[in-house]
């Protein structure tokens, strides 16, 4: 996993933990990430800089429902 990628999984593990929510859309944790100047969002398509680091498998709490190339992305609490 890149620094990057440990770096985004840490804080978005923390704020599952801190929120006490099980999961949370890859368009909402960007914004988490956007907030707390740890990975700027795109404002055109809110929820892509994350989206791209799931599709390279660089989160490892990620899931894609469904499975496939239009399915939405999940982080889940671990």
């Amino acid at each position: 996993m890149s620094g990057e990628g440990q770096r985004v999984e840490g804080y978005l593990q923390h704020e599952l933990r801190r929120r006490r929510i099980e999961e949370v859309t890859a368009v909402e944790a960007g914004r988490w990430l956007d907030e707390a100047h740890i990975l700027r969002d795109s404002p055109s398509r809110p929820g892509l800089p994350l989206r791209n680091l799931l599709r390279a498998g660089a989160i490892k709490s990620a899931q894609q429902r469904p499975a496939q190339a239009n399915g939405r992305w999940f982080i889940v609490r671990g």
